[in-house]
């Protein structure tokens, strides 16, 4: 985490059941231009996507009522959710290691509420 400054992001995904919004966590490792030509219209569009390492959740949210998210120090195994379009993205975050119950180091996450436009 020391090395790797600017990476860290936060989305905002609507629950499965609809009731509220949930952020996660990830860090950014590249983006990629996908090109796409329709051939009936003659035309090309471009969309920028993210691949997106995301970090592994804690169920205790110690910290939640004072704006800090705790998450784990590993990430989540790579899926489809792992490319992500960068319109999607919502706040950059400050993400730092903490010593949390059990001496267990955690990541500390405050997101910095500013939209990134790319």
């Amino acid at each position: 985490m020391k090395n790797q400054h600017g990476s860290f992001m936060q989305v905002l995904f609507e629950t499965s059941d609809g009731r509220s919004i949930k952020p996660y966590t990830g860090q950014i490792q590249y983006l990629f231009v996908n090109t796409a030509v329709n051939s009936f219209a003659g035309h090309a569009s471009q969309h920028v996507f993210a691949y997106i390492r995301w970090y592994k959740e804690v169920l205790l949210q110690p910290r939640a009522g004072e704006g800090v998210e705790v998450n784990e120090v590993g990430f989540e195994d790579d899926s489809m959710n792992s490319i992500l379009p960068v319109h999607r993205i919502c706040y950059p975050v400050a993400a730092g290691e903490h010593l949390g119950l059990e001496s267990k180091v955690q990541m500390c996450v405050v997101s910095l509420p500013r939209k990134i436009y790319i």
